[in-house]
């Protein structure tokens, strides 16, 4: 399995421990000199030098530079084609046995495009600090999805703030269906959605286990959020409390049309989405509000029921397929008396909004 973060040696701390000099100092060490650049090693090459330190092998520097096998290319899944057949392979099959202490996964770091149901090899270091279920009595072994709450090493992490691992631990068709609904919405999604849409961090697969990186809301459900709370009682109270339940209907337009601000035409496509699962349970509480607060904002959740469909713009809007969401709050068309709903419609999504909220 994936290991902790707290192994990895990370590039900020490479960069602490080496200079220019130390680098020069070493190519100059062998009888035969290393005729590299410090400067390149240390803008381009510092982890891969370092495993080749380690493994005593710095001469081998040479093999990456040579390739172009830069820092951004680690981990190395394999050895490289060039060298497969060379007597260089050793040198790559040690590597990669040392690399992965160095190439811990990096989520939602800078620029860089956030993991979306990547592949990683058991050997690949999640930078996790602490983890802890959300649920305690939470069933690891017979429910379908369980949540944590995790802290990230913050050198691996730019969200300063911890998130949820929601696991999909059993591989079955019935977890890979809704792994993958809620994968592929999420990626539709323009960064700017997510002002009452749940902030997706990523996701990755692993040794059969499924798990999509989600931001934490300390707030919990908007169902538990009506339970325990006293009505809005001041102007400014009910203020922040219906501008952030009317907000939701911003999120609906999000999932409803993610390409809303493409230049269309009748030669291009719309694509659209339905939630099909909006009830209090699946709105989530962000943000620290305390009870006298109701700034706190609400955001859609759970969206392993989601359906996403192709349109020419201005052309005909077929159906969506239907996910078999709870059907507690659903319009009258997505009704499934004769086993499956065949009239679910852009607008369903906006029906069940309020009938949840209001009961």
């Amino acid at each position: 399995m994936t290991r902790s973060g707290n192994l990895c040696l990370l590039w900020h701390s490479l960069t602490e421990f080496w200079t220019r000099e130390k680098i020069t100092t070493l190519l100059c060490s062998p009888k035969d000199m290393i005729k590299q650049s410090a400067d390149t090693i240390f803008k381009h090459y510092l982890i891969s030098f370092s495993v080749l330190v380690l493994n005593l092998n710095a001469e081998s520097i040479n093999l990456f530079i040579q390739e172009d096998l830069r820092d951004t290319q680690l981990p190395l899944p394999s050895v490289p084609e060039v060298y497969s057949d060379s007597a260089s392979c050793g040198v790559f099959e040690e590597f990669i046995k040392r690399q992965w202490k160095f190439c811990p996964m990096l989520l939602d770091c800078g620029s860089s495009p956030k993991p979306s149901r990547r592949n990683l090899l058991p050997q690949r270091i999640l930078p996790i600090v602490a983890k802890e279920k959300l649920n305690p009595e939470a069933d690891e072994d017979g429910e379908q999805a369980v949540l944590f709450k995790v802290d990230l090493h913050p050198l691996c992490s730019q969200l300063g703030k911890p998130v949820v691992f929601k696991e999909y631990r059993q591989r079955t068709h019935e977890t890979q269906r809704l792994f993958t609904n809620e994968c592929d919405l999420y990626k539709q999604l323009r960064e700017d959605s997510f002002g009452h849409i749940v902030t997706y961090c990523g996701s990755f697969e692993c040794l059969g286990r499924s798990t999509i990186v989600l931001e934490f809301a300390p707030g919990g459900t908007l169902l538990s959020f009506f339970e325990s709370r006293q009505p809005p009682r001041t102007d400014e109270q009910r203020k922040l409390f219906w501008g952030n339940l009317f907000g939701l209907f911003r999120g609906l337009q999000c999932i409803e049309d993610f390409t809303a601000d493409h230049r269309h035409s009748r030669h291009t496509y719309r694509l659209k989405g339905t939630h099909q699962d909006i009830r209090p349970q699946n709105i989530l509480v962000c943000g620290a509000s305390s009870d006298e607060d109701y700034s706190a904002p609400f955001k859609f959740v759970d969206m392993g029921t989601a359906d996403i469909r192709k349109m020419r713009d201005g052309g005909y809007d077929r159906h969506a397929i239907d996910q078999r969401g709870n059907g507690m709050y659903s319009p009258p068309e997505a009704c499934r008396d004769e086993g499956v709903a065949t009239d679910i419609g852009d607008k369903s999504d906006t029906w069940a909004g309020p009938r949840g909220n209001i009961e």
